[in-house]
């Protein structure tokens, strides 16, 4: 449903060639992040390239990606100054915060499985960082 993420997750790795591989445990969070971003109301208004480009920022976040949250590079790929996406990132945050006991609990019970990493399972970054 988003065909930009691959392109925007390996810009964030600084991995532009299409045959370049991504960290597993990068790509499932932002799989992760997505899912749950999408279901809330808030989000899924969005631009579909905003979430993505919201969901990369804060997979980088809670996986403490070298470079931080966001880059020049991600900044040209994606089109997105780190201000745009502030209050999508902020709303993912929040469904992230409370996913384990939510009505996403599905979506976290999924992503805590062997099978997707145990992303769901990471410390969740404070708001603040």
């Amino acid at each position: 449903p988003y065909p930009y993420i691959f392109e925007f997750a390996r810009a964030s790795c600084e991995c532009t060639d299409p045959g370049c591989e991504l960290p597993p445990v990068f790509h499932n969070m932002v799989l992760y992040l997505l899912e749950i971003g999408r279901l809330p109301y808030l989000p899924v208004t969005k631009n579909p390239s905003l979430l993505t480009a919201a969901a990369v920022y804060l997979a980088r976040v809670t996986l403490g990606m070298p470079g931080g949250p966001w880059t020049k590079t991600l900044e040209y790929y994606t089109g997105y100054k780190k201000e745009d996406l502030k209050e999508v990132v902020l709303a993912i945050h929040s469904y992230h915060v409370a996913a384990e006991d939510s009505s996403l609990k599905s979506v976290f019970s999924k992503y805590k499985t062997k099978k997707y990493r145990r992303v769901a399972l990471k410390t969740v970054p404070r708001e603040e960082d």
